[in-house]
Order: structure tokens, then sequence, then C-alpha cells
């Protein structure tokens, strides 16, 4: 399992490298939000999750002004609360 990590995540910073956004998309309790975080503070970026529902409120409210508050890369867990909109900002 380990090894099968250590190879996603490396996918994973390739993918980081090129588009805009990437998805990391799983079963529940696969360690998706793990490797989020840890590729977030490698890169020297910032992890934000959508699970509070103060921090959504602030996505949905200015998804724009949002995404330009953390370090890029961003990593926004459960992006799918929050919709189109922030995806696009």
């Amino acid at each position: 399992m380990e090894e099968h990590r250590r190879h996603l995540g490396a996918n994973l910073t390739d993918a980081l490298d090129a588009p805009r956004v990437v998805v990391l998309h799983g079963p529940r309790q696969s360690g998706k939000t793990t490797l989020a975080r840890r590729i977030a503070t490698a890169r020297g970026g910032d992890y934000v999750s959508l699970d509070d529902d103060d921090v959504l409120a602030l996505a949905l409210d200015d998804p724009h002004a949002f995404v330009r508050a953390f370090r890029p890369p961003v990593i926004i867990d459960e992006v799918q609360r929050a919709g189109d909109r922030l995806v696009r900002a």
C-alpha cells in the first residue's frame, strides 16, 4: 500500500506542474486528505477544507478573494461543496 501511495504522490506532484486544476478522487478513507496535506506542505502551498461551514461561506461569498488569500498551490478539500464558481476562480 505504501508503494502505491508513493507512486500516486509522484503522479500528483507531476500533474500540479502543468494544469490549473488537479482533481484527486478516490474512495472514502483511502488517504486523499493526508496526501493532499503532504503535497501542500512539500510545495509551500496552503491546504483548506470546505467541511468547515465558515470557510465554505467565505468561498461562496467571494471565490476570487478566497483563492487569492492562500499561497499556491491551494489545496481545497471538499471543493465540490462550493461548486463551479470556486473552480473557475
